[in-house]
């Protein structure tokens, strides 16, 4: 599987864009590494942007992965975007 990982500095939020063919498994390896890279970021806001992630994950899939992110980002607030999400 190969993807692409982005990191936006934005005006109110750190924007972690995610691109290209991934396992879950792999998204949740990312979050340890975003855990220790968090800690020079400036906003306590995360956006999560998954919305460019094959192949499609389940709900409970999903959920899992949102709370691995909560848990290790722990001083952030986190929102997660799918593919298909506004």
């Amino acid at each position: 599987m190969s993807f692409d990982i982005a990191l936006h500095e934005e005006a109110r939020q750190t924007r972690v864009a995610v691109t290209g063919r991934v396992s879950l498994g792999q998204l949740a390896s990312l979050m340890h590494l975003l855990e220790v890279d968090s800690v020079s970021w400036r906003n306590d806001q995360v956006l999560l942007d998954l919305s460019g992630v094959q192949p499609l994950f389940l709900p409970a899939e999903k959920e899992l992965l949102a709370q691995v992110a909560r848990r290790r980002l722990i001083r952030r607030t986190v929102q997660l975007r799918w593919p298909g999400d506004p």
